[in-house]
């Protein structure tokens, strides 16, 4: 097997073998499916293709095979050439081709164009340090090295003390000073070159200009940083609480860090509960209370794994590594900002939990200052839940299940009246029926909704006899009509399906139904009463076999 011959290179292999073949397994059973899926949706458009008596698949049809569907373009062509239809080739590669335009992208305030950052040397201090006395020694203009810069462009520091994003972790911003004034505002940090310098992209304050061996003094935006920290710690709490509480095959398929929010992926193939959530959510806190310290060893990468580090599946990791602990409970190698100790975090909340991929979960959460707020924002709506049901919070769920029983009871009194005033209409309408062939015929407008005209027919099925009422109403100028027949006229032939769609026709509606009841509508309320006047004469025709 695969594991067998690559396991010497890759022990990790052989520790996640049953999680593996779990994963490989789920995967080919949901490609299987998708398979099944184009299969259904290539016969579909084929035969569309023969009814219109064309022989061309579009290219749009094509790509949607292959982006959807996992239809390699040869299976398609195959597929294809067994049903006599030719492929649309250049719609397929225009429809490609813009799908790789929708992929591009790139980061603020940098340029498309690649930057040789071969010569230019860097050295992070951002552990350590928020601010740093250092130097420019390089700039870019639009892709190009340059001497002096204004306007948008990247600079490069000699000692930085910004973050480049990574790992998740999203970059510093913050600003360069001279003389006691900003002359760059930084919006983004991201690396540069195989070696991964700090690239400040960002804007010169208006009238400035920058240029190579300029002294600056640099300062990331320690607010923004300390939130960042706060969120980075607690996805470490997070990855730790999932796997105690969902199992040790939980690890980290991705994350975002922000100074916002926090945003992590985990390999997972089933739905995370509201109470494991909550469970979840508690442990971490904990954590938070128990203001573990922050830890920071640089080690081989063999003593981290003896260590018990987690690593991330995939990554690929040199001889030493930077491993981040929290005591005992949470040991990864990491290379983002933390906290000093859990407790800084202050509170953590759960926002959102939900599949993302085959196998992958996703949790959201928030924290600090901005859990504090959702607690408040949250406690707030629930006093003025409180404040309308005239209770206290704790007492909502009570007062709301009694509301819903008053409300079932309810319910059941206001049927109970309605089928006792069906009933007492009941007599008065056979009063005014007509006879046709020996069966009674109601055809009359009356005043209610669908619910209470329904009560009326429902009347009219259980009725003594040969029996069949259409009644109509008028609501929001369009016209209703329900019919009703009861088991004796049913037995002669009658059926209110039948009877009802002719009538609605008259309305310039249509409708349908059983034997016994049918239900219709149309948008023509003016011409109810003169569809009511025909409905003798459908029922004589129906008698007759008409």
């Amino acid at each position: 097997s695969v594991i067998g011959r690559m396991k010497g290179a890759y022990p990790e292999l052989a520790k996640n073998r049953g999680r593996i073949l779990e994963t490989v397994k789920a995967e080919e059973e949901r490609f299987r499916k998708t398979l099944e899926q184009g299969l259904e949706l290539f016969k579909r458009v084929a035969g569309d293709l023969k009814k219109r008596g064309e022989k061309r698949l579009a290219g749009e049809e094509i790509f949607k095979l292959y982006d959807t569907y996992g239809f390699p373009v040869e299976i398609t062509e195959e597929m294809a050439e067994a049903e006599g239809i030719e492929l649309d080739r250049a719609g397929f590669e225009a429809a490609m081709e813009e799908q790789r335009g929708r992929s591009r992208w790139t980061v603020e305030g940098a340029d498309e164009v690649e930057v040789d950052w071969s010569d230019t040397k860097s050295t992070f201090v951002g552990y350590k340090h928020e601010t740093a006395d250092t130097e420019i020694v390089a700039l870019v203009k639009d892709g190009k090295r340059v001497q002096e810069l204004t306007g948008e462009g990247l600079v490069v520091l000699g000692e930085s003390p910004f973050y480049a994003e990574s790992g998740g972790q999203v970059g510093d911003t913050g600003e360069l000073d001279a003389g006691g004034d900003p002359v760059f505002f930084v919006t983004n940090t991201t690396k540069g070159g195989e070696d991964g310098i700090p690239v400040l992209a960002g804007k010169t304050a208006e009238g400035e200009i920058m240029r190579v061996g300029d002294a600056v003094f640099a300062r990331v935006d320690a607010e923004r940083r300390d939130a960042i920290k706060r969120n980075h710690t607690a996805t470490h709490l997070l990855h730790r609480a999932l796997r105690d509480k969902l199992g040790a095959h939980v690890h980290q398929a991705g994350s975002l860090v922000a100074p916002d929010r926090l945003r992590f992926d985990f390999v997972h193939h089933s739905r995370t509960g509201p109470d494991e959530l909550a469970e979840i959510e508690a442990v971490v806190n904990r954590k938070i209370i128990e203001n573990i310290p922050h830890e920071v060893k640089v080690v081989s990468f063999a003593d981290a794994q003896k260590a018990g580090a987690m690593a991330l599946f995939g990554e690929k990791y040199g001889d030493r590594v930077r491993m981040v602990s929290f005591s005992e409970y949470s040991v990864e190698l990491c290379g983002g900002t933390h906290v000093g100790g859990t407790g800084e975090i202050g509170t953590f909340l759960i926002t959102s939990e939900g599949a993302v991929g085959s196998g992958i979960r996703r949790v959201e959460a928030i924290t600090g200052e901005a859990a504090y707020q959702k607690v408040r924002e949250d406690r707030a709506a629930l006093d003025g839940v409180a404040q309308l049901l005239r209770t206290v919070p704790a007492e909502i769920p009570g007062r709301v299940e009694a509301m819903q029983a008053q409300i079932v009871k309810l319910e059941k009194e206001i049927e109970k009246a309605r089928q006792s005033v069906a009933g007492d209409q009941l007599g008065a309408l056979l009063e005014q029926a007509s006879d046709v062939d020996g069966v009674r015929v109601v055809a009359t407008e009356v005043e209610g909704d669908v619910p209470t005209l329904r009560g009326i027919a429902d009347q009219f099925q259980q009725a003594q006899g040969e029996v069949v009422a259409v009644l109509g109403a008028r609501a929001n100028g369009k016209a209703i009509l329900v019919a009703g027949v009861s088991p004796a006229a049913i037995k002669r032939g009658l059926k209110a399906g039948r009877i009802i769609g002719e009538v609605a026709g008259l309305v310039g509606g249509r409708g349908g139904g059983k034997p016994a009841f049918a239900q219709a509508g149309g948008p023509n309320a003016g011409a109810l009463g003169d569809a009511l006047s025909q409905v003798a004469g459908i029922v004589k025709s129906a008698l007759e076999g008409g």
